[in-house]
């Protein structure tokens, strides 16, 4: 897809396209200052080309060497709702999980039966998520 394409999508009121940063680097492995101009920059040419607000972020490649908690705070003070991490999981009840290290659910094709994506949406598959003060909500 191109960037015509995407403004297309993002045109419809019914999808929601975030933004990442603008060269995709290892966020762990920049100087803040860096991660933060990389964060906002990409926030600035989404929403330029979309001509509408970004509100999500993904962290480049998303585990959890590749990030921290000075940008979980960065993705905040930039004004992002939600931003998702690689990391396996899904979304806790009674706000257990931090809106700015949302966890995802992969699906790669190798499954391929609706049954399964069922018995994984559950997240019965997933260690339970505990409290603490850095993810409740």
């Amino acid at each position: 897809m191109d960037w015509d394409d995407l403004a297309k999508l993002a045109a419809d009121p019914l999808v929601t396209i975030g933004s990442a940063t603008v060269n995709y680097p290892v966020l762990s492995n920049l100087k803040e200052s860096d991660a933060q101009r990389e964060i906002s920059m990409g926030k600035a040419v989404a929403e330029a080309a979309f001509h509408r607000e970004v509100r999500h972020f993904a962290y480049p490649f998303g585990d959890r060497d590749a990030w921290g908690r000075q940008h979980v705070e960065i993705a905040q003070q930039t004004g992002f709702a939600s931003a998702v991490s690689s990391i396996p999981g899904i979304v806790e009840a009674k706000g257990y999980t931090n809106l700015h290290t949302l966890p995802r659910v992969a699906w790669d094709g190798r499954q391929r039966s609706l049954r399964m994506m069922r018995v994984i949406l559950t997240g019965m598959n997933f260690p339970p998520v505990r409290p603490t003060r850095d993810n409740w909500v």
